[in-house]
């Protein structure tokens, strides 16, 4: 139960990281450009590599902390009423907004198309545990499929504006994302699991993602100028996908304890 002991540590990673990105946010960056302000961009350059050494930080421990589980993996309702959730979040970003504000019409036409088949995946997922029915192993790849062309669509739209600090923590969160669901997807359709790797990349994906999301949630909120230069529902969705992995950390390293 050694990631039992190190879960407060982990824990205070994360909440370190989140806490040092909102002062990154108000201090640091223009909120009318998305740059770091003249006298303030070494700073702003420190505290993103210090944000990323945060994230690195708590995956490196949550990897070499870990107990192998021997009596099987837990199945919990959290997990599923966070799937539910994430598939309500991007159908709302499929009805609701562009998914890619300065995309071609191929990008928004593929993103639209991904989208709607990762948030009927989700939805499927929740209502299929609840039923306590077995969804085909294929379809748990759909997720990495989507990460996959979200980080292509959002590159080609911001690879001129590579320089944004917000670009680069939601590349990178989607990055992380991505290496999560590569191993989410073995773990449903491989026998053989890599059960470190699967909980080192869901806590580097929780770290970045969390450190991402919730700070621009409210930047956008309380600032009295939006810092809009990316969309909110990105970030909700994005706050959504954290909230899964929540549920698939407790439900599958923690949970599993308690059988």
């Amino acid at each position: 139960m050694k990631q039992r002991k190190s879960t407060p540590i982990i824990a205070a990673l994360i909440i370190a990281a989140v806490l040092t990105r909102i002062v990154q946010i108000f201090l640091t960056i223009d909120f009318k450009t998305g740059f770091y302000k003249t006298q303030f961009s070494a700073l702003g350059l420190g505290i993103t590599i210090f944000i990323a050494v945060l994230c690195g930080s708590a995956a490196l421990l949550a990897r070499n902390t870990l107990d192998i589980i021997e009596n099987g993996w837990a199945v919990s309702r959290v997990t599923s009423v966070f799937s539910g959730v994430l598939a309500i979040a991007l159908f709302y970003e499929f009805f609701a907004e562009k998914f890619v504000i300065q995309g071609v019409a191929w990008q928004v036409v593929l993103m639209k198309l991904i989208g709607f088949l990762t948030a009927g995946y989700f939805l499927a997922f929740a209502v299929f545990r609840t039923l306590n029915v077995k969804m085909p192993d294929i379809a748990h790849t759909i997720p990495a499929f989507y990460m996959i062309i979200r980080i292509i669509c959002s590159f080609i739209n911001i690879s001129s504006l590579s320089l944004i600090a917000e670009n680069i923590f939601l590349l990178a969160s989607y990055c992380c994302m991505l290496l999560f669901f590569v191993s989410y997807a073995a773990f449903y359709c491989v026998e053989e699991q890599n059960t470190r790797s699967l909980y080192t990349r869901a806590v580097l994906a929780f770290s970045f993602s969390f450190s991402t999301a919730l700070p621009n949630i409210i930047a956008n909120t309380f600032a009295k100028v939006g810092y809009t230069h990316i969309p909110i529902h990105s970030q909700v969705v994005l706050m959504a996908f954290v909230l899964f992995l929540a549920g698939f950390i407790y439900e599958k390293y923690f949970k599993a304890y308690e059988q």
